[in-house]
């Protein structure tokens, strides 16, 4: 009897080391995407039109009764459906003096989910080039995808603003950044006629300004802050004075042309000081009910002074504590007269005759 007691514990031992040892069903990883499935057995989703064959069941990596598999492939191939959404674009390109501008050589990028396998998917990008007819016109139809970008824009003589990357949403992560595309109200692109580099001036001032309303006067030719005369007189007035942690405040700059004007910009690239429309000086302002309230703005402006032209940049950081808080002003200035802004970099360069030349 106690053999026999023995005999059958020793099977259940075994029986239940087999079932530990014994091999386990791994699933594949799916392709990096946003198709990449659930790792729970999904129930499988309504797809028009999609089908799964016995060559699918074959192909796909992941492992599994037929059943589990075929969720898992609708389900992937229903992430895709709603990826790849149909795409019209349209664009028109302009100069600096908002006239069309032709011949433009405009490289788009459409971004779109592929199957691999059956139940994996990628994100890939295909690319087209478009060329701008008589009107400054350009457009895309008939593509399917999530992004579409506008790559590159190319023209002999010009030179495009920062339209690398920029994105349009067909099937973006949060709905209210779906692009709405409009034939009738084209995206505007703007680029700049090269005029050729000329040698600016390029001042940098990085100081402190007080935040009581006082008038603080810079001569932007020479990069230093003045006590009469100069190029701008700047005034920042925060409220209240004494500001806590994190707290929202309501704060006003001004910018004012000392002998002159100011013209504030928008444009990505300023080579070229407009002639006329100048106005006596600028306000920036943040109140405390605006919905993108911010400590810091910087603003870029043209400025006419002194008889030279010159395009600024200011940056105000508000919430220093006393005495005074951050301001910042780039200007590149004209000293000919010339309302050409286009900097030549080279100009930076610094060749020394006497330097040594490294030895071979």
């Amino acid at each position: 009897m106690k053999k026999r007691i023995y005999i059958i514990v020793v099977l259940i031992v075994a029986l239940l080391s087999v079932l530990w040892l014994w091999p386990r069903n791994e699933q594949p990883a799916a392709a990096t995407s946003q198709a990449t499935p659930s790792k729970t057995p999904p129930v499988a989703p309504v797809v028009a039109g999609a089908t799964v064959t016995p060559e699918d069941l074959a192909k796909t990596p992941w492992a599994g009764p037929d059943e589990q598999k075929r969720g898992r492939i609708l389900e992937v191939r229903e992430i895709v459906q709603q990826a790849n959404q149909p795409i019209s674009f349209y664009g028109k390109v302009i100069d600096q003096d908002n006239a069309p501008l032709p011949g433009v050589k405009v490289r788009l990028g459409v971004k779109h989910t592929q199957e691999l396998l059956p139940g994996t998917a990628r994100d890939v990008f295909d690319y087209v080039e478009q060329t701008t007819d008589a009107q400054g016109l350009f457009s895309l139809t008939g593509k399917k995808g999530a992004l579409l970008s506008v790559e590159t824009m190319q023209k002999d003589g010009y030179e495009a603003g920062n339209v690398s990357g920029r994105p349009f949403w067909y099937a973006p992560p949060v709905r209210s950044m779906v692009f709405t595309p409009n034939e009738q109200e084209p995206e505007i692109f703007r680029m700049w006629k090269l005029q050729g580099a000329e040698k600016l001036l390029k001042k940098g001032i990085g100081t402190g300004i007080p935040y009581d309303g006082s008038t603080v006067i810079f001569d932007l030719q020479t990069g230093r802050e003045v006590k009469s005369g100069g190029d701008i007189k700047v005034t920042l007035l925060r409220t209240p004075l004494q500001i806590k942690p994190q707290e929202k405040y309501d704060w006003t700059a001004t910018i004012e042309a000392v002998d002159g004007g100011v013209i504030a910009s928008t444009d990505e690239l300023m080579y070229r000081a407009p002639e006329s429309g100048y106005e006596t000086k600028l306000t920036i302002a943040a109140s405390v009910k605006d919905a993108k309230w911010s400590r810091s703005k910087s603003v870029s402006f043209y400025l006419k002074s002194r008889g030279k032209y010159a395009r600024v940049t200011a940056d105000f950081t508000t919430d220093y504590d006393k005495p005074k808080t951050g301001f910042r002003v780039t200007a590149y200035i004209n000293p000919s007269g010339s309302r050409n802004l286009e900097y030549d970099p080279m100009q930076d360069v610094i060749k020394d005759p006497t330097a040594r030349k490294p030895t071979p």
